[in-house]
């Protein structure tokens, strides 16, 4: 099973891991890159997350989530156990 599609099943195209990879070098600075990171912040199991991106990168995506919404108090706590 495609552990992307949980993320992207409504993208699937997105669902490779080539075309995410190539889309992911495009640079952080890209308003995908960012809409990406936020899809895996939501949507993704932890271990994929941090298959594609660093921790400085989710910690940066987190501080967008939504203050008291369930996806970043979980990110929150993982990155504090985790570091």
């Amino acid at each position: 099973m495609n552990p992307l599609l949980a993320v992207f099943w409504d993208y699937p195209a997105f669902a490779e891991e080539d075309a995410l990879r190539a889309l992911l070098s495009e640079g952080k600075d890209t308003e995908r890159w960012h809409w990406v990171l936020m899809r895996f912040l939501e949507r993704a199991r932890v271990a994929d997350t941090f298959t594609y991106f660093t921790r400085s990168d989710i910690a940066t995506g987190v501080r967008q989530l939504p203050e008291q919404s369930p996806e970043r108090i979980k990110w929150e706590r993982l990155l504090v156990v985790y570091g």
